[in-house]
């Protein structure tokens, strides 16, 4: 592991204290006053790199190694709130902008040069305050996780079940607290839950084998179904998730079909 990936903090603090230190060396060595306009932007540009390194860095490294970690998670949400509230997107990009140019003007107009780079800060604190409202109000219901009643399907006769109602299945995604929450906040910030309840079925690719004969090569795999008596499947609602979802009708039926063809181009 290279030093700036292990210590990221300290990487960009030394390069910042190195710039100041090379504009404190540079007014040393010109005592006589920097008498030219391009020694006086060096050094200027010298301590404003220096400043934002040393004051920037620490809180775009935090809130970059925050986003990652959810990064699946809020991946949905702002993907919903895209589509449902795209307005409100743009003025807000419009608002954080105009702040920025407002702040840098503000600190250019006074001649606080050495200041420019805090002129970030106050857009980065409306933008990410708005994230923060965003987040909040999506997950309306707390705990979500109890309404999620989940079972595993046993037999491979409960299938047909699945096969003759709209039923959305999802692949890997790990049926826990956090997924759960999402999911079910998701289903209601779409308007698309029926009831209060939605029932959670797990399936073993091993019982879709006995069924369909060996159409899966790891059978301890599980998938996760949630039916249109529980809620209203449409685009909107099929959108969390959306890279690893299907109709679970449709993608039986394809999958049957494809080993048909295989079978016939063998045979």
């Amino acid at each position: 592991m290279t030093f700036h990936t292990k210590h990221p903090y300290l990487f960009f603090q030394l390069i910042g204290f190195g710039f100041l230190i090379f504009a404190f060396a540079y007014m040393m060595f010109h005592l006589d006053g920097l008498q030219y306009d391009y020694q006086y932007i060096l050094f200027v540009l010298s301590v404003i790199i220096g400043v934002a390194m040393i004051t920037i860095s620490p809180p775009v490294i935090f809130l970059q190694r925050r986003s990652l970690r959810d990064k699946e998670k809020n991946k949905w949400i702002y993907e919903l709130q895209t589509r449902k509230h795209m307005w409100a997107d743009i003025t807000i990009a419009f608002l954080v902008i105009g702040i920025f140019l407002i702040t840098t003007m503000f600190f250019a107009f006074y001649g606080l040069f050495f200041l420019l780079p805090f002129a970030v800060f106050p857009a980065a604190a409306v933008y990410f305050l708005y994230r923060y409202l965003l987040k909040k109000r999506f997950y309306k219901i707390p705990d979500a996780e109890q309404y999620c009643i989940m079972y595993q399907m046993l037999k491979p006769d409960g299938l047909s079940l699945l096969e003759q109602t709209p039923t959305l299945a999802y692949f890997n995604v790990v049926p826990n607290t956090e997924n759960l929450e999402l999911l079910y906040n998701f289903y209601n910030n779409c308007g698309a839950l029926k009831q209060t309840k939605i029932h959670i079925i797990c399936i073993r690719f091993s019982l879709l084998n006995e069924r369909y004969g060996e159409l899966f090569d790891e059978p301890d795999r599980m998938l996760f179904c949630v039916s249109s008596q529980d809620i209203d499947i449409n685009e909107l609602s099929s959108l969390c998730f959306a890279d690893r979802v299907v109709l679970y009708d449709k993608w039986i039926g394809k999958l049957l079909e494809l080993r048909q063809i295989h079978k016939a181009n063998t045979d």
